[in-house]
């Protein structure tokens, strides 16, 4: 019986086709998730999405940190529109006005006002 040669063309096009398939589903089955990619407060709320998990920038609006045990809120700005947040958990001391920050949480709906809703605050 003859051993198929690595050279032979059909176990080539066999293997490539795998290959192929593979990649293919691969691509399919792994996409980015749209939360974890980084977007500016002004990207964000240019085309608003309910529910939307977010990683979202801006600095610190000055005058806006409000505390309390259970709840801190302020507002974020990059260029133009800006974010108000409400944030669960802690909150780092570096939180201060124009702090550059990444905040992690969902985009909601607050009766035709969007509110990020971050549990978690990076300080850059």
């Amino acid at each position: 019986m003859k051993k198929p040669a690595a050279n032979d063309p059909l176990l080539v096009a066999a293997v490539l086709g795998v290959i192929a398939i593979a990649v293919l589903v691969y691509a399919f089955v792994h996409k980015p998730s749209p939360g974890n990619e980084e977007v500016t407060v002004d990207q964000l709320l240019k085309h608003p999405k309910a529910g939307l998990e977010v990683h979202v920038r801006g600095f610190v609006k000055p005058g806006t940190i409000r505390r309390s045990p259970e709840l801190t809120t302020f507002v974020i700005a990059r260029n133009a529109q800006p974010g108000p947040v409400r944030h669960h958990g802690a909150v780092p001391a570096t939180l201060v006005d124009e702090a550059d920050v990444v905040l992690v949480g969902k985009l909601i709906d607050d009766d035709h006002n969007w509110i990020i809703d971050s549990h978690e605050i990076i300080v850059q």
